[in-house]
């Protein structure tokens, strides 16, 4: 029996290893949440843990809105979504402006 997400179109994009950092360890959360002063959010957590990082496959690469926005009159641009860790020339969560 197929479970609902398997009836979901992929999120990742499984062509491209851009933007991929090692697989999410606990004690990279931990360390995240530590040096950004957040809690991450769970579903996020989940989807990083799947694989942390990368290229969003094309059918779920926009967002939809309800205004106007610099890119289209509905929706915005979601390619990538930044994992956790150090892989050189990798940009990363910890990356991030705190």
């Amino acid at each position: 029996m197929a479970s609902h997400e398997d009836l979901q179109p992929p999120f990742w994009h499984t062509r491209s290893g851009y933007g991929i950092q090692p697989p999410l360890t606990d004690q990279a959360v931990s360390e995240a949440e530590r040096l950004l002063g957040v809690t991450l959010p769970e579903a996020l957590l989940d989807l990083l843990r799947r694989q942390n990082g990368g290229q969003v496959s094309e059918s779920r690469s926009a967002f939809p809105t309800t205004r106007p926005t610099s890119w289209s009159s509905d929706h915005v641009p979601f390619n990538s979504v930044m994992g956790i860790g150090h892989r050189e020339q990798t940009l990363s969560l910890l990356d991030s402006p705190s």
